[in-house]
């Protein structure tokens, strides 16, 4: 329960045990309510502020419990509520007090069963029992009793109506105490009625008695039941139309539905047997209301009968209704000629529901559900919101099924004829509102869509670029007045919603402004046209726009200045046309393009002239306007139809002439030879005549034009075409492959191919001579001489690029040394200690340089002589021919001149670089450096500078060179037949490479002698990093400086008297290591010689840089430590040992009493310190000043305030003293007490340990026994150590108690005895198990002898023991019997 809750609130605890008991809750559902912020401070506010005066628990749908402030306005299950009966604070003081202040209680979830069951079994009972109102007035009792009855058939009439059910309340007659209730669980007699002989009564006109209160109640009842009954009869299905809403067809069939559900509960009970005799009784007691009693019966039988059939014949409507709501609304095409079928076979077929009224109510209704499901297919208001091309397809869409639905209408009605002879304005009023703001809709998104293009609209011509600024600013105009529509909440298809229509109204005078601004725009657009194109150009671009009234009535003029220039068009194609024909008349042929012959010259001019005049007569037609059905545009069409004639006209002409003259020009030449000869140089050329080159491009231009009538000549030759192109191709890549033979072969490689050239000489004079190019079979001998001459000019050429390969790759290293610069490569490559802005020589990569080199020359070297191979297979070199094999040799000496040569220039480049750059007339930038750094205790050069130092300086640069000269040592000589292997033999006797190399030497040895001088300038410095700093200090710090040998050698004996140093000694080093940095810091690290060798001592600089820092600063940190630690120390002693003096002792109390007495030791002890402190830290805090060292402002804190700390510190210390002394009177009295008792118990225990230490040899379990006496003494000595400590705290004199510190030093000796006694019994019992033969008397007995001169140096205090005297005497008996054991073996 609550108890588990932990709520230390009583008001709250009160509130949260009643709602886990009331609602049975478990705890942890309170628990995660408070943990919300919200919720707990509703509860808080609740119990501490005036406001709220309410709040409401119950448990939400996700069950989870939670409060407000404010009852629910339903609820799922019971709940709980808490109201103040004052706007004030709940008060803490009881759980009687925070129920008194509160109203509390539960909420049911059937707020009306709850009040119903109160009302009968409490309100009833209470009010109807007589015991409660026998003094109470007749007239007052019966008229209370009628208002409870009145009351409870109220309420059961209520609670049937909210269940969906008609209940009809029965006579509420009581002419003594009681009442006559329903049938719903009210308690009668049989007939209904209770009797009491004081009730009134009459008699029949059959005799019978009857009551007439009775009747009086019945008639009343029967009045009721009338009203009900006319309030069901009287609903009519079409009343949510005459209310002006908007119901579906399924609020029709729920209508007929309930309707139905309702008048069988009405029958039911009018036929229930009860009834039957209220009916009599009225009948019997000739009642005015029997008539009434009667129609009320009939009628709910008639209306009965009405709602079972309509509901019957509706019911198959429902899943038609539902389909249209589920489906898609433009996949629901399908579906209303269905429904409609439905509708018919109803109207046709239900008695009832075929009249007008009914069926125009359920026409309304599916017209409302398709707006509806129109609606929210369109989602009009998303429309806006997404692209207008999609929106007007959806639009377009859902017109479609719009359409679909009133055509289905429109059939049906046909069908019914004049069953349906209602105005069909009845059923489609709302329709055509919805269909008139579809159209509006529709029409603003087509103008949206041709607005919208103007965003792209570029206008050309001088005022272009300000027309197209107007049409942006007009798109964006429309755009913002088109984009307020996606900002309006309501929806534009809400027929009652007139906002869209002002919206819509607002828009079109907006669009009426553009449109006449575009019109404007428009027209300064045309007349800045520069030529039709332009203008049919502009007229596509604003597209519809122009057809648009407003823009149209402003732009019309435009099109007859359009028409103008389409028939000035025409008139300069014809004028064109004319000037041509007079230029054939003078010359034969009109003028032609570059290259064109006369015939597809002609016919392409005629084309491109037709089509220059028809284009913009096309775009004239396309304009969809009446403009293209003027007079003036008929007399275009009239112009363009006689231009186009005369065009036919000249190109048949033209046509015919060619066809007559094509035969003859065409055999002649074909009886030329193939080729012709220059007898000068021995080049050949092809000779086919151009003519007939001319008819081959004719026909195949006509053939492309498809031409039908092409001469027959003319075709047997294209015919043929392709075979001609074959042999022209054929011929003339043989007399290019030939020719370049002639022209490039070179003198080596004559000689070679020699015999080859002449056979195809031979071959070619058959072409010079015999073939023509009508002969037959030509074919094969040009492919035959064409692969002869192709094969050799191929061979021959691939031999060529060979050579060209080879040189290519010996000039490959040439220009571009083996080594470089930084700054080739952008400033990377150098090495780490090299700056980022260093030109140096890169060094970093070199072996992976020179091992890149290297390979790429080797596979170079592969390449060569695979080359040379090819080209003794290209030239097809005979070895076996004597006279071809010298030519060879010849030819392979060229190419190994060629490749000594490469390497020669190779080289020759990597000694330029070196000798260019160093070479100080050049002014070069620094190509080496080398780097001074301090490696204790040298100062070394990286790399080295010794003369024979291995990876030296003067070694490196010359290893640099002989680098370069061994890449002729790479290729194997491709001319065997000559004396050295390789070409660097050839390469090292070069003299101009040797005399460069020589220079480069002796340029390095000048600059290493500088080197060296440099050096030996730094080595005054060289004690800094040679000297030991930490020995250094310490010897400082105790006698004031370092010691020399001389004093160190004088006070050998008596020790080296300690002087700390003073603040002006730590002054005087200071200043010495501050001189030296400054010394060292104006030396410029950085040493040029002779321009091209540096030295960098940077290293060397910032090394000795720091190492001269590390000594300043050693004496500076040792000066901030000591005064920051001296006053840290300082300041907490007095802060703790202060606090401690404040606390009062009281007698008796002797704990406290130590620790103050221990403050006051401590005290006296650093006093004399203490008070000598100050002076000398401030004048070190001014000293670390003056270097720039400020401490913190803690520091300068403490120097102010401590003083003055410490003065009353000292002050309380007398005080202290004072107040304590007679307390430590007592105590030293005790401790004097203590000490005299401990020294009687020393004596005993020195007595007892004699006894019970292991002093005998014989001693079992010595080290056991050793152990013990050994905790015996810790415990004496820990007493013994509080004795000391509280002698000296109170001052007391302490005894020396020897006798303990005896027992010390025994113990520590027999431990160290007894190891060697262990060890010496461990020894012989494993010499005793040693075999006869096997003992190795000169080993034992040298351990023996060990032994004895171990315990020898033992303290000599143990020589009296017994068991240091036994093991002695074992030891010497052992070597006696060792001595023996070596007499017996050895006789």
């Amino acid at each position: 329960m609550a108890d588990e809750l932990d709520i230390a609130d009583l008001r709250v605890y009160f509130m949260a045990d009643y709602l886990i008991k009331s609602l049975r809750l478990r705890p942890d559902k309170w628990t995660k309510m408070i943990q919300i912020e919200d919720q707990n401070r509703t509860i808080i506010d609740f119990c501490d502020k005036a406001q709220p005066t309410l709040i409401v628990f119950h448990v939400n749908p996700a069950g989870n419990l939670v409060v407000s402030t404010s009852f629910p306005t339903s609820l799922k299950s019971k709940a709980c509520f808490f109201a103040k009966k004052l706007p004030e604070p709940l008060q803490r003081d009881s759980k009687e007090k925070v129920a008194s202040a509160l109203n509390f209680g539960d909420l049911s979830n059937a707020a009306l069963e709850q009040l119903q069951i109160y009302v009968n079994d409490v309100i009833r009972p209470l009010l109807t029992t007589p015991q409660n109102h026998e003094e109470w007035p007749d007239v007052v009792s019966t008229d209370l009793q009628k208002h409870v009855s009145d009351l409870q058939s109220q309420l059961q009439v209520v609670t049937s109506l909210v269940k969906g059910k008609i209940l009809l309340p029965y006579p509420k007659y009581n002419p003594t105490t009681t009442t006559t209730t329903t049938t719903n669980g009210t308690t009668t007699n049989p007939t209904g009625y209770i009797r009491t002989n004081d009730t009134a009564q009459t008699n029949t006109k059959n005799g019978d008695v009857i009551d007439l209160k009775l009747v009086h109640a019945v008639e009343s009842v029967v009045i009721e039941w009338s009203h009900q009954i006319r309030q069901v009869l009287k609903k009519d299905s079409a009343q949510p139309l005459l209310d002006g809403l908007d119901p579906l067809p399924s609020t029709e069939i729920d209508f007929w539905k309930s309707k139905r559900s309702h008048l069988e509960s009405i029958s039911e009970q009018l036929n229930d047997p009860r009834v039957t005799k209220m009916g009599e009784l009225l009948n019997k007691s000739n009642s005015s209301y029997y008539p009434s009693f009667l129609q009320i019966q009939n009628d709910v039988h008639h209306a009965l009968e009405e709602a079972q059939d309509i509901d019957t014949h509706l019911r198959p409507l429902s899943g038609h209704f539902e389909s249209l709501e589920t489906t898609d609304f433009l996949e629901a095409k399908h579906l209303f000629k269905p429904m409609f079928h439905v509708i018919e076979l109803v109207y046709n077929n239900c008695q009832h529901y075929a009249t007008a009224s009914r069926i125009v109510v359920l026409l309304q209704e599916i017209c409302n559900l398709v707006m509806k499901q129109a609606s929210e297919n369109l989602e009009p208001m998303e429309l806006f919101k997404g692209e207008v091309d999609e929106a007007l397809r959806k639009i377009d869409e859902t017109f479609e099924s719009l359409k679909k639905f009133h055509d289905e209408y429109e059939l049906t009605r046909n069908k019914m004829d004049t069953k349906w002879d209602f105005s069909p304005e009845l059923v489609f009023t709302k329709w055509k509102i919805f269909m008139e703001r579809m159209n509006k809709i529709k029409e603003l998104f087509s103008i949206a869509n041709a607005f919208l293009k103007l965003e792209k609209v570029e206008i050309g011509g001088v005022k272009g670029r300000a027309l197209s600024a107007e049409i942006f600013q007009i798109y964006e105009e429309f755009k913002d007045a088109f984009e307020k529509f996606s900002a309006k909440t309501y929806n534009p298809l809400d027929t009652k919603n007139t906002e869209f229509v002002d919206d819509i109204a607002h828009f079109h005078d907006i669009i009426d402004d553009l449109d006449r601004r575009i019109g404007r725009i428009a027209n300064q657009a045309f007349a800045d046209c520069n030529g039709l194109e332009a203008m049919f150009k502009l007229v596509n671009i604003f597209g519809s726009l122009l057809e648009r009234p407003k823009i149209h009535h402003v732009f019309a003029h435009n099109y007859s200045i359009l028409i103008q220039q389409v028939e000035r068009e025409m008139d300069d194609a014809k004028e064109l046309f004319d000037r041509q024909m007079s230029y054939q008349e003078e010359h034969g042929s009109i003028q032609l393009d570059r290259n064109m012959t006369k015939v597809a010259g002609s016919l392409l001019w005629a084309e491109e002239l037709k089509q220059r005049y028809t284009q913009p007569m096309e775009q004239f037609r396309q304009l969809e306007n009446e403009t293209t059905q003027t007079p003036e545009a008929k007399r275009i069409e009239e112009k363009y139809n006689e231009l186009d004639q005369l065009i036919d006209k000249f190109i048949e002409s033209l046509y015919k002439e060619w066809a007559n003259n094509v035969s003859e020009a065409s055999k002649f030449n074909l009886n030329q030879y193939l080729i012709t000869r220059n007898p000068k140089n021995h080049l050949i050329h092809l000779n086919f005549h151009p003519q007939l080159e001319t008819v081959l491009r004719e026909v195949r231009y006509l053939e492309i034009k498809d031409r039908k009538d092409i001469p027959q000549a003319a075709l047997d030759i294209y015919k043929d075409n392709d075979t001609y192109l074959q042999y022209i191709n054929n011929l003339n890549y043989t007399i290019a492959s030939y020719n370049k033979i002639r022209e490039t072969v070179a003198e080596v490689e004559y000689p070679l191919i020699e015999r080859q050239l002449q056979t195809i000489d031979q071959q070619l004079s058959d072409a010079e001579n015999k073939l023509t190019w009508s002969t037959s079979g030509i074919g094969e001998y040009i492919l035959r001489t064409r692969t002869v001459v192709f094969d050799l000019e191929q061979r021959l050429q691939k031999s060529k690029n060979n050579i060209l390969e080879i040189q290519t790759i010996m000039a490959t290293w040439s220009k571009s040394p083996l080594y470089e610069r930084s700054s080739a490569r952008g400033g990377g490559g150098a090495t780490e200690k090299q700056t980022s802005g260093d030109n140096l020589l890169i060094l970093a990569d070199l072996d992976e340089r020179l091992n890149k080199r290297y390979k790429e020359i080797r596979e170079a070297g592969d390449r060569i002589h695979s080359l040379v191979r090819d080209n003794r297979q290209y030239l097809q070199v005979d070895e076996n021919n004597s006279a071809i094999s010298e030519n060879w040799k010849a030819y392979i000496e060229y190419i190994d001149e060629m490749i000594t040569d490469g390497f020669y220039a190779i080289v020759q480049c990597d000694l330029d670089f070196f000798r260019q750059e160093t070479d100080r007339k050049n002014n070069p930038e620094p190509l080496f450096q080398i780097l001074l750094e301090v490696h204790p205790p040298e100062m070394l050069f990286t790399p080295s500078i010794e003369p024979n130092a291995p990876d030296g300086f003067a070694d490196f640069v010359d290893g640099l060179i002989a680098n370069s000269y061994k890449q002729a040592s790479l290729i194997p000589r491709l001319a065997k037949h000559l004396p050295h292997a390789s070409y660097q033999p050839d390469i090292q006797e070069m003299n101009s490479l040797t005399e460069i190399r020589q220079e480069i030497n002796d340029r390095v040895q000048h600059v290493i002698a500088k080197a060296n001088e440099y050096q030996r300038s730094f080595d005054r410095y060289a004690y800094l990093w040679t000297d030991d700093r930490k020995e250094f200090m310490r010897q400082f710090l105790l006698y004031g400086h370092v010691l020399t040998s001389e004093e160190i050698q004088q006070h050998a004996i008596d020790g080296i008297p300690e002087n700390p140093p003073t603040t002006a000694q730590f002054r005087e080093q200071i200043d010495t290591y501050e001189g030296i940095f400054d010394e060292v810091e104006k030396i410029d690290p950085i040493q040029v010689y002779d321009k091209w060798f540096r030295i960098d001592a940077r290293p060397f600089k910032q090394t000795l840089l720091s190492t001269v820092k590390k000594w300043s600063f050693m004496f500076k940190q040792w000066l901030i430590e000591h005064v920051t630690n001296s006053l840290n120390e300082l300041q907490e002693f007095i802060k703790k040992t202060d606090t401690q003096l404040k606390r009062p002792v009281k007698e008796g109390d002797y704990n406290l009493l130590v620790e103050i007495m221990a403050h006051l030791a401590a005290i006296k002890q650093r006093e004399q310190t203490t008070d000598a402190l100050f002076t000398p830290l401030k004048e070190t805090i001014e000293l670390l000043k003056s270097y720039n060292q400020e401490l913190p402002e803690e520091v300068h804190q403490q120097l102010e305030i401590l003083p003055e700390k410490w003065l009353n510190l000292k002050r309380n210390y007398v005080a202290v003293r004072q107040n304590v002394a007679p307390l430590q009177a007592q105590e030293n009295a005790k401790i004097r007490q203590r000490l005299a008792e401990f020294d009687v118990i020393q004596t005993q225990f020195r007595e007892r340990f004699k006894n019970e230490a292991p002093y005998s040899y014989d001693t079992p379990n010595a080290y056991r026994k050793l152990d013990r006496v050994n905790r015996d003494l810790t415990k004496q000595e820990n007493e013994l150590e509080k004795l000391i400590k509280s002698s000296a705290l109170f001052e007391v004199s302490f005894p020396d108690f020897k006798l303990i510190k005896q027992c010390r030093k025994d113990i520590k000796l027999l431990k160290q005895l007894w190891d060697y006694i262990s060890l010496v019994r461990y020894s012989m019992d494993d010499w005793k198990s040693t075999r006869w033969r096997e003992i190795n008397v000169e080993q034992m007995d040298a351990e023996v002898k060990k032994f004895q001169r171990d315990i020898k140096l033992l303290d000599k205090e143990m020589r009296t023991w017994n068991a240091y005297t036994r093991l002695e005497q074992i030891l010497k008996n052992m070597i006696t019997a060792l001595s023996t054991i070596f007499r017996t073996s050895s006789s």
